[in-house]
Formats: C-alpha cells, sequence, structure tokens
C-alpha cells in the first residue's frame, strides 16, 4: 500500500528504458512523476532541489525499512506467528489496542503470503482462544504475544502503547476495558 506523501517506481527507469508502467489507485489521488536524471544533474543553484532530494532519499530509507519489516514477518514460520506479528505491528503503529487495517482479508492474506480461508481460520482460532477479537477488519487484541526470532514468544511483548499483555496469564492494566470490546465482537461472524 502506497500512502499519502510515498514513494512508488523508484529505480524503474534505471532498470527498463523505455518501457510502459501502469499503475492502479484504489481512490483518487494525485501523483507527482519525478525526472531522475533532472534530480541527480538538475541546475545547482536550485534552492529547492536539495530539499526534494533529502525528501527523496527519506521516503526510499522508509520503504527499504517496511520492506525488512515485510520480509522479517513472511519468514516466520507458522501463520499464527505470521498473524500475531502484523497485529501487533499494526497496533504500535496505531498507539491502541483496537484498530482497524486498511486491507480486506484476501489482501491481508496476499501480504502474509498465505491463503484466505487459513488466515481466516487461525484468526477465528485466535479469537476462541481470547487472544484477539475482531469484526471485519477492526480488532482488539487481549493477550497476544509477539512471537521471538527464533519462533519463540518473547516475554516482553509490551514495547510502545497501552494495553500489551506481556506474558501468557498475566494481562495489562488495561484489560478491563479490553474485555468491554470482546462480546461484541465475539457475536460477529468471520467477516472479510
Amino acid at each position: 500500500m502506497v500512502e499519502v506523501g510515498d514513494l512508488f517506481g523508484d529505480g524503474w527507469d534505471s532498470l527498463s528504458e523505455g518501457t510502459n508502467r501502469a499503475i492502479v489507485a484504489a481512490s483518487p489521488g494525485r501523483a507527482i512523476l519525478l525526472d531522475s536524471h533532472r534530480l541527480i544533474h538538475g541546475d545547482s543553484g536550485c534552492s529547492v532541489r536539495p530539499v526534494v532530494v533529502e525528501n527523496f532519499l527519506r521516503c526510499v530509507m522508509k520503504k527499504h525499512h517496511r520492506l525488512r519489516e515485510h520480509f522479517d514477518l513472511v519468514t516466520r514460520r507458522s501463520l499464527r506467528e505470521r498473524l500475531s506479528s502484523f497485529l501487533l505491528g499494526a497496533a504500535e503503529r496505531n498507539g491502541y489496542r483496537q484498530f482497524t487495517i486498511p486491507i480486506s482479508r484476501a489482501e491481508l492474506a496476499s501480504f502474509l503470503n498465505a491463503d484466505r480461508t487459513a488466515v481466516s481460520r487461525e484468526l477465528a482460532r485466535m479469537r476462541d482462544e481470547s487472544l484477539i477479537s475482531f469484526h471485519r477488519n477492526s480488532f482488539a487484541l487481549h493477550d497476544l504475544i509477539r512471537p521471538g526470532n527464533n519462533g519463540h514468544s518473547e516475554a516482553t511483548a509490551a514495547r510502545s502503547g497501552p494495553g500489551y499483555a506481556t506474558r501468557p496469564g498475566k494481562t495489562s492494566r488495561h484489560s478491563e476495558q479490553a474485555q468491554s470490546v470482546q462480546p461484541t465482537c465475539r457475536q460477529s461472524r468471520l467477516g472479510g
């Protein structure tokens, strides 16, 4: 997903000279097309050029970071580990244990390199184990633990933000609020 202000298509002109590319937008918007040759070799007296180059490099570094995170995510061994890492990452980015993801269940499955039915089945199991609750694309995390790099759960899932559990059986100080969301979400069927 490309958010507002993000970069896409960087490096296309150097990889395939003269090849046409097409982008399909999920919603109406505007894109600024930059000529990389003019960006690199443009007028040295231009006062705007250094700012554009700095912003461009910042976008490239941010994109690289996201790609590295995605690689770490899809190399997890089990689908449960991939889902847990994705959901905890989304919660950390939003700053809350209750959040909505902007992608469909099929897009989530594709992002996690998994089958849609397997993702839906695993989410239902996680809900039945009271780790999460959800309704369509809205999620609430309860006792979800971040998987470690070796496939085992890390004891410190709460890096930032309220409402994370740190160990199975030991809930955070916001567990009462998390339980208040659960009945509404539990009654709903798996949507997507």
